[in-house]
């Protein structure tokens, strides 16, 4: 599964056995690997969407169908020439394309876009390429269009928010005699050998790997402020073998100190179900054994005899974790009556009792550039943002407050969970002001909370809680997940949980974790967010759709930017396709009635000259600067999606038909009379075919949609027409006068006028800002909804 093996041990002539306890899929690695080769499938209606739009063309090709049939019979055209004609409106060919299936009409013309698998492709791409300019990178192409969808970011804290390196601020020694903290140590270095000196320099699963030492961030930060040296017996690295004492710690040389030398006799390495770690030590030369934990303080405190507990301990930690300070706590116990054989024996749990608490490690976890900035940036377009950790809640929540997750006058509610005398798990809401309140103690809390959306309360829970509302609670579980601002002390599993949830109550979600510092415990949430963004120095990351070389969450607001404008442009190319292969449906239905029709030069000139360009316009059009409070439609068959191509449509109808009339009224206008040679030059074919090339180029602007989502159409270089030779274009010019050429720019102007009024106006105004209201509520609105409930929280 990838395991590396960097360092092993042998005792004595004996080599060290490994054993395989799992492989292939059954491995963490293994798990994400099957993750990628068998995704979770993303049901996006859009791509639904897109197949009933497709059936949609399909039922009008139909029709033109039987409209062609049905004027050829009454001519008594051949019978072979009948089929031929109509069949060319209904030809259908089957296309697999991106999971779409695609019906491609072939001939002159086609009521079904066959040019629209690559349009979506061509739009897909050129955001691809913008995104990789800003250094963000996209694994799975279909991810493009859902990132313009999102409407809640889950953020990891360190790395992500914060810097991924911490520094040590202080160690927080107890005095076991008062039962209080004793004063803060800055230079752990310049103290005395004692206990909590022991733990930093020992508690940790480093180790020397081509003289480096190797290991956790933070265990190497907690030793080197020790100043201590790191010795492995020196062994060659193709024949390791070693003493029974195989690693050990001591002052180093140049302190100037003397101190014992202590060997590291057995580790319990860190666990993130467990939260903490654990030594067992002895001191070269003596015959007592130490073991020594740390971890997060919450959990260390339950192993720790309560005599040694600092009666200011909850509120230290409380000052600290405001601060946004990540702590961590430290304790011991001399392992008496223990002998060498019974200590490598021994199960974790009989070492991990009645320790002894030594005090609190203190590390500054600053705010990375741009964090404040995007997080206001996202509130500020109505985007939902939390924060999903495995730090300590009241860290978790003053980071938050820092970074404006939680406003600064944000009254808190931290629900909390207990188990009473008959064991059975209970909820307790603890209610605060502000985050600063530490005083305020659980017991004076309502029972009656109302949570009031208006004024925006920060809810906060944790791990455990979660775990415990989902299996007791679960009829409260809808509204904490919705009102949620906060979740700390999260398992990877809880943290993939609550994507899970989020998605069932109608979010689009997208999770940013770090994957060069913790990522490895954020795969689960970003593989099953809608959305992953991993923060990480290479160029890919299998964990998620999309990487982002950039250091920050800066990132966040680019993908959203970027995913809109393609979402918009995708919109507009399938409007745009489908009324392209109506127009020219409409425009052939015309001309079977004169008996004419399109020429093969004039269908090459639309699809390659006109269609293809506006096309791939449509595409470069770059996202707009601003992320919009708007959201982006993602519904292809919506009512005003619906009734914006209909309506064009009929203005299409209206034109056309309208140059028909003028030109029969027209004193040079020759009726065409085909021969048997096949024809098709004429009057009517002329007329026809002007006002149909502008009508593209007026749809193709019209659905060029601009501000807020993208760059207006302008931006990108215009499209302008050679003047084709007529005769290339079999097209007859011979007697159309001027003035008439006037008139049909005319229309075309028109029409252009009547297609922005009728596509900003009434459909974008008048007839999508009546719908909002009366389009059906998400799950989660519902929710939001019911919150303003009195006694939801408290019941």
């Amino acid at each position: 599964s990838g395991t590396k093996v960097i360092q092993t041990r042998y005792y004595g002539l004996e080599k060290v056995k490994a054993v395989v306890i799992r492989t292939s899929f059954q491995t963490a690695k293994g798990e994400l690997i099957r993750s990628i080769l068998f995704p979770k499938p993303v049901d996006f209606k859009f791509n639904r969407h897109v197949i009933q739009f497709v059936y949609i063309m399909l039922c009008i090709a139909i029709s033109g169908f039987i409209y062609t049939f049905v004027i050829k019979i009454k001519r008594k055209d051949a019978v072979g020439d009948i089929f031929i004609k109509a069949l060319d409106l209904i030809t259908i060919e089957v296309i697999i394309y991106n999971n779409f299936i695609f019906y491609k009409s072939f001939a002159s013309l086609t009521a079904v876009p066959p040019e629209l698998p690559a349009a979506l492709t061509v739009a897909n791409l050129f955001v691809d390429q913008r995104l990789r300019a800003q250094q963000i990178y996209c694994m799975s192409p279909k991810s493009i269009n859902m990132s313009g969808c999102v409407d809640c970011i889950c953020f990891d804290k360190t790395g992500t928010l914060t810097e991924d390196e911490l520094s040590l601020a202080e160690v927080l020694p107890t005095n076991l005699t008062n039962k209080h903290f004793s004063e803060p140590i800055t230079r752990v270095d310049e103290q005395e050998v004692s206990p909590v000196l022991k733990c930093l320099a020992s508690c940790h699963s480093l180790t020397i790997l081509d003289s480096n030492i190797i290991g956790d961030p933070l265990d190497i930060i907690m030793f080197e402020s020790t100043k201590w040296t790191l010795e492995e017996p020196e062994v060659n690295d193709s024949n390791k073998f070693d003493l029974l004492a195989p690693t050990i710690v001591k002052p180093s040389i140049d302190s100037g100190k003397v101190g014992p030398e202590v060997g590291i006799l057995r580790q319990f390495p860190f666990s993130s179900n467990l939260s903490r770690m654990c030594v067992i030590t002895r001191v070269l030369g003596e015959h007592s054994f130490e073991v020594y934990v740390k971890g997060a303080p919450e959990v260390v405190a339950t192993l720790c005899d309560p005599n040694t507990i600092p009666k200011d301990f909850d509120r230290r930690l409380t000052f600290y974790t405001e601060k946004s300070f990540r702590v961590l706590g430290l304790a011991y116990r001399p392992l008496e009556g223990m002998n060498y054989k019974s200590v490598q024996r021994a199960q974790r749990e009989e070492f991990e009792v009645d320790l002894i608490f030594l005090g609190f490690v203190v590390m500054k976890n600053n705010l990375k550039d741009k964090t404040v900035e995007t997080i206001d940036t996202l509130n500020k377009a109505n985007i939902r943002t939390l924060m999903a950790t495995g730090d300590n809640l009241m860290t978790a929540l003053s980071v938050a407050q820092e970074c404006h997750l939680i406003g600064k006058n944000d009254s808190i509610i931290i629900i909390d969970s207990y188990t009473d005398s008959e064991g059975v798990p209970k909820l307790e809401c603890k209610y605060r002001k502000t985050i600063h309140d530490i005083n305020e103690s659980p017991k004076d809390v309502s029972k009656s909370i109302n949570l009031d959306i208006e004024k925006k309360s920060g809810l906060a829970l944790t791990g455990q809680t979660f775990k415990i509302i989902q299996e007791y609670y679960s009829d409260l579980l809808p509204k904490l997940i919705v009102c949620g601002a906060v979740f700390a002390r999260m398992s990877p599993e809880n943290k993939q949980q609550l994507i899970e949830c989020l998605q069932k109550y109608g979010y689009i979600v997208s999770m940013t974790g770090n994957s060069c510092c913790d990522g490895a415990n954020d795969v689960g949430a970003l593989k099953a967010s809608n959305c992953g963004i991993s923060l990480t120095e290479t160029e890919a990351s299998v964990a998620s759709p999309f990487t982002s070389k950039i250091p920050n969450i800066s990132c966040v607001t680019l993908l959203l930017r970027e995913g809109r404008a393609a979402l918009v442009s995708v919109f507009g190319v399938i409007k745009y396709m489908a009324c392209y292969n109506i127009t020219s449906f409409i425009a052939v239905l015309i001309l079977y009635w004169f008996e004419s029709n399109i020429t093969d030069i004039q269908n090459l000139y639309q699809d390659m000259c006109i269609i293809s360009l506006y096309v791939i316009l449509f595409s470069r059009t770059p996202a707009y600067e601003h992320l919009s409070p708007r959201k982006p439609p993602t519904s292809l068959i919506s009512l005003s999606q619906l009734t914006s191509i209909l309506s064009h449509l009929l203005l299409v109808l209206i034109f056309q038909v309208t140059a028909i009339l003028l030109l029969k009224q027209q004193t040079w206008y020759n009726v065409h009379i085909p021969e048997e040679v096949i024809d098709y030059q004429s009057h009517i074919n002329y007329a026809v075919f002007i006002v149909q090339v502008f009508q593209y180029i007026t749809l193709a602007i019209v659905f060029s949609k601009g501000r807020p989502y993208r760059q207006p159409f302008y931006t990108n270089t215009p499209d302008r027409p050679t003047n084709w030779i007529a005769e290339f274009f079999e097209i007859e010019t011979e007697g159309f006068t001027y003035k008439f050429r006037g008139i049909l720019m005319s229309l075309t102007v028109a029409h252009f006028i009547s297609a922005l009024f009728l596509e900003e106006y009434i459909i974008g105004k008048l007839i999508t800002e009546k719908l909002i209201g009366l389009t059906k509520e998400t799950k989660y609105e519902k929710i939001k909804n019911h919150c303003h409930d009195s006694d939801w929280i408290s019941s």
